[in-house]
Protein backbone atom coordinates (compact mmCIF):
# COMPACT_ATOMS: atom_id res chain seq x y z
CA UNK A 1 0.00 0.00 0.00
CA UNK A 2 1.15 3.23 -1.02
CA UNK A 3 -0.15 5.94 0.94
CA UNK A 4 1.84 9.64 1.31
CA UNK A 5 1.54 11.83 4.19
CA UNK A 6 -0.90 13.67 2.83
CA UNK A 7 -3.14 10.10 2.30
CA UNK A 8 -2.70 9.36 5.65
CA UNK A 9 -3.73 12.66 6.91
CA UNK A 10 -7.29 12.54 4.91
CA UNK A 11 -7.82 8.93 6.06
CA UNK A 12 -7.49 9.10 9.67
CA UNK A 13 -7.79 13.38 10.26
CA UNK A 14 -4.55 13.28 11.69
CA UNK A 15 -2.66 16.61 10.29
CA UNK A 16 0.00 16.33 7.98
CA UNK A 17 2.43 18.47 10.10
CA UNK A 18 1.72 15.54 13.28
CA UNK A 19 2.30 12.80 10.92
CA UNK A 20 5.63 14.63 9.83
CA UNK A 21 6.37 14.53 13.41
CA UNK A 22 6.37 11.55 14.15
CA UNK A 23 7.89 10.43 11.13
CA UNK A 24 10.72 11.99 12.06
CA UNK A 25 10.67 10.85 15.76
CA UNK A 26 9.90 14.61 17.23
CA UNK A 27 6.80 13.86 18.82
CA UNK A 28 5.23 10.60 20.41
CA UNK A 29 1.95 9.39 19.33
CA UNK A 30 -0.94 8.22 21.47
CA UNK A 31 -3.29 4.84 21.90
CA UNK A 32 -6.21 6.98 19.78
CA UNK A 33 -3.92 8.28 16.69
CA UNK A 34 -2.70 5.03 16.63
CA UNK A 35 -5.85 2.98 16.31
CA UNK A 36 -6.56 5.12 12.98
CA UNK A 37 -3.51 4.30 11.89
CA UNK A 38 -4.01 0.22 12.24
CA UNK A 39 -7.39 1.09 10.91
CA UNK A 40 -6.64 3.08 7.31
CA UNK A 41 -3.71 0.94 7.06
CA UNK A 42 -5.87 -2.08 7.71
CA UNK A 43 -3.50 -4.08 9.80
CA UNK A 44 -3.03 -4.80 13.62
CA UNK A 45 -1.94 -2.42 15.80
CA UNK A 46 0.35 -5.21 17.07
CA UNK A 47 2.33 -4.82 13.88
CA UNK A 48 3.52 -1.05 15.19
CA UNK A 49 5.59 -2.89 17.93
CA UNK A 50 7.03 -5.60 15.70
CA UNK A 51 10.85 -6.14 15.52
CA UNK A 52 13.52 -8.64 14.98
CA UNK A 53 13.12 -11.02 17.73
CA UNK A 54 10.36 -9.53 19.06
CA UNK A 55 7.36 -11.81 19.91
CA UNK A 56 3.45 -11.00 20.00
CA UNK A 57 1.47 -13.52 21.51
CA UNK A 58 -1.40 -14.95 19.92
CA UNK A 59 -4.89 -14.89 21.12
CA UNK A 60 -7.50 -12.90 22.19
CA UNK A 61 -7.02 -8.49 22.35
CA UNK A 62 -9.83 -6.38 24.28
CA UNK A 63 -9.81 -2.70 23.42
CA UNK A 64 -12.00 -0.96 25.57
CA UNK A 65 -13.81 2.37 25.40
CA UNK A 66 -13.57 5.42 27.41
CA UNK A 67 -15.61 4.50 30.58
CA UNK A 68 -15.72 1.11 30.67
CA UNK A 69 -14.29 -0.85 32.89
CA UNK A 70 -14.09 -5.17 32.19
CA UNK A 71 -13.86 -7.20 35.66
CA UNK A 72 -12.25 -10.32 35.89
CA UNK A 73 -12.42 -12.52 39.41
CA UNK A 74 -10.16 -15.48 40.48
CA UNK A 75 -10.33 -17.13 43.92
CA UNK A 76 -7.93 -14.79 45.30
CA UNK A 77 -8.33 -11.40 43.30
CA UNK A 78 -10.47 -9.00 41.28
CA UNK A 79 -9.15 -7.18 38.46
CA UNK A 80 -10.47 -4.27 36.83
CA UNK A 81 -9.32 -2.73 33.38
CA UNK A 82 -10.49 0.76 32.95
CA UNK A 83 -10.69 1.81 29.24
CA UNK A 84 -9.27 5.14 29.85
CA UNK A 85 -7.12 5.73 26.97
CA UNK A 86 -8.59 4.24 24.02
CA UNK A 87 -11.06 5.45 22.02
Amino acid sequence: MDLTIHDLATVTGVSEATLSRVENGRTDIGASNLCRFARALRVDVSAFFGGEGLQIAQGTRSILQIGTVSVFQTGHFTTKILGVDLF
